[in-house]
């Protein structure tokens, strides 16, 4: 049996073999790799000395972690989560946190607008009249209300609905699922649609209260940062490769 110093030694000479091995990652890959490895190894042993009741059987563990140039050529392609598993990269990482963020903001906007509600449709009322008049177009007061009544309650509902798809599209890209980011350019674009060019009486151009269109602002801002992370190359290839990792790194 070996002693605790020379099985320090042997995991030293393992971790060095691997931040060589390392050394073509990305900065923060190669520190975030060689900090869960490293992690991993002192869980491992502090668990086999638990369960054997002395030294735990480093080589063993060191031997099932397998080759650090294996590792590395995992690492490339995907990020490590919990350890002993593969999870996203940071950029998806970074892109689920956006789009929890998102949910939240765009339920506050729910909210606000729920709280303004009598700012907008009085506002949304005097332009209304302002284009009835100009336009010579007879509506009485009865079915201007109702028309923007159905308009605000289609943008409650479709606040309510954006929640849950940001939601949903997190939780598929933490999952590997590609179709989301398809589906996130594809809600981004209809966003951007409906904030500048319409409908012409809500979103960012129209007669709501400030903190609302400011509210809408910020959730097309998340939604940009939140694309340019998924559409990054490693976000790509992780999300592509959602049926498993790839072989050559097994931890116990």
């Amino acid at each position: 049996m070996m002693s605790d110093h020379e099985d320090d030694a042997l995991v030293a000479g393992y971790l060095r073999r691997l931040t060589v091995a390392a050394s073509a990652l990305p900065a923060d890959r190669r520190t975030e790799l060689i900090e869960e490895i490293t992690a991993h190894v002192a869980e491992a042993r502090a668990a086999g000395a638990i369960a054997q009741g002395g030294s735990p059987n480093v080589v063993g563990i060191l031997e099932q972690l397998g080759d650090p140039a294996q590792i590395v050529q995992a690492a490339a392609e995907f990020s490590l989560g919990e350890p002993g598993e593969l999870g996203p990269p940071a950029s998806v990482r970074n892109a689920v946190r956006l789009m929890y963020l998102g949910a939240g903001v765009s339920l506050i906007k729910v909210i606000v607008d729920l709280a303004t509600e009598n700012t907008t449709r009085s506002a949304a009322l005097r332009a209304l009249k302002a284009g009835v008049i100009k336009s010579g177009v007879d509506a009485t007061a009865s079915q201007l209300n109702s028309g923007i009544t159905a308009t605000l309650t289609l943008a409650f509902v479709l606040g309510l609905i954006s929640v849950g798809l940001w939601i949903l599209v997190a939780r598929a890209s933490r999952s590997g699922k590609d179709w989301a980011r398809v589906t996130g350019l594809v809600l981004f674009g209809l966003e951007t649609l409906a904030l500048l060019i319409g409908p012409p009486d809500v979103g960012i151009r129209g007669p709501e209260a400030a903190v609302a269109r400011i509210f809408a602002g910020l959730i097309w801002l998340i939604g940009l940062a939140t694309v340019m992370f998924l559409w990054r190359k490693d976000s790509r290839v992780f999300l592509k490769r959602s049926a498993g990792p790839p072989k050559g790194f097994t931890t116990a």
